[in-house]
């Protein structure tokens, strides 16, 4: 069992299964209702790094917030990853609040 996981469509992420990580593909179904599953299999799995790709990321995010809200335990790190059609620019603006919420500053700030 990979401590890490990936999630998103399976044509999209099958390759990662040669690299170790467990893949979980959201081809099928209610995608609210397979996320949601998909998330609470993980945290019975212990994966302490999640990848998923951009276009499904913002959902697994927000649903992910809410079970943090009221599960106790200490749940996995998510991120977000590219897949390779097209950037939502998610990670780049995740890891702009991260920094500017640690140092305060905004470095990437457009002149």
């Amino acid at each position: 069992m990979s401590d890490t996981a990936i999630a998103g469509n399976l044509s999209e992420i099958l390759a990662f299964k040669a690299a170790g990580l467990n893949i979980y593909s959201l081809d099928e179904l209610s995608r609210e209702k397979k996320i949601n599953d998909l998330i609470r299999n993980i945290l019975e799995q212990g994966h302490k790094i999640v990848f998923v790709t951009e276009e499904y990321y913002e959902e697994f995010a927000r649903i992910y917030e809410e079970m943090k809200t009221v599960r106790k335990e200490r749940l996995p790190v998510l991120m977000p990853v590219l897949n390779g059609i097209e950037s939502r620019d998610i990670g780049r603006r995740q890891l702009k609040t991260l920094v500017e919420k640690a140092i305060g500053v905004d470095i990437f700030k457009e002149k």
